[in-house]
C-alpha cells in the first residue's frame, strides 16, 4: 500500500519538473506576441502620423519669415495623431518627433516628413538573442516610418 502513495508523490515531482520547464518557454511566447503587437501599432501609428505631416506641411509653403510656424503645424499634427503610441512604444514618457523634414518652398514640389519614435522590449530579448555581438537588436529601437506629399500651389 505505500508503493502506490510514493508512486503518487513521483508523478506529482514529474508533473512540477515538467512546469518549470514549459512555463520559461510559453512566457517568452506570450511577452513575445505582446511585443509583437506593440510594435505593429507603433509603426502603424508612425505611417499615420507621418502621413498627417505631410499634409500638414504640403498645405503650406515655406518662406523665411513663416518656417518656424510651418514646422510647428507640422509638429502638432503629428502629435495628435496617435498622441500615446510614442509613450506605449517606449513603456514611459516619450512623443513622436519629426526628423530631417523637407517642407514646401518656391523650388520643392514635394514634402517629405519621416517620423521617429522609441521601442522598448517587455520581452527579455538578451535571452533569445545571444548572438547579437553590437546590441543592435536587444536595446531599445527607433522605429521610423516616411511620408511624401505634392506641394500645394
Amino acid at each position: 500500500m505505500f508503493q502506490v502513495g510514493a508512486r503518487d508523490r513521483a508523478q506529482e515531482g514529474a508533473a512540477a519538473v515538467e512546469f518549470a520547464i514549459v512555463v520559461p518557454v510559453l512566457l517568452l511566447i506570450l511577452f513575445g506576441i505582446v511585443d509583437l503587437g506593440r510594435m505593429l501599432f507603433l509603426q502603424v501609428s508612425l505611417a499615420a502620423a507621418s502621413h498627417e505631416g505631410a499634409r500638414a506641411s504640403a498645405l503650406r509653403q515655406v518662406t523665411a519669415s513663416n518656417q518656424a510656424t510651418v514646422a510647428q503645424a507640422v509638429a502638432t499634427a503629428v502629435a495628435q495623431t496617435a498622441p500615446g503610441a510614442a509613450r506605449l512604444g517606449a513603456l514611459g514618457n516619450a512623443t513622436m518627433s519629426v526628423a530631417t523634414p523637407t517642407y514646401c518652398t518656391s523650388g520643392q514640389q514635394y514634402t517629405s516628413i519621416t517620423v521617429q519614435a522609441p521601442f522598448h522590449w517587455v520581452m527579455p530579448v538578451g535571452l533569445i538573442l545571444p548572438f547579437d555581438a553590437d546590441g543592435s537588436l536587444t536595446s531599445a529601437l527607433t522605429m521610423s516610418a516616411t511620408s511624401e506629399s505634392l506641394c500645394a500651389r
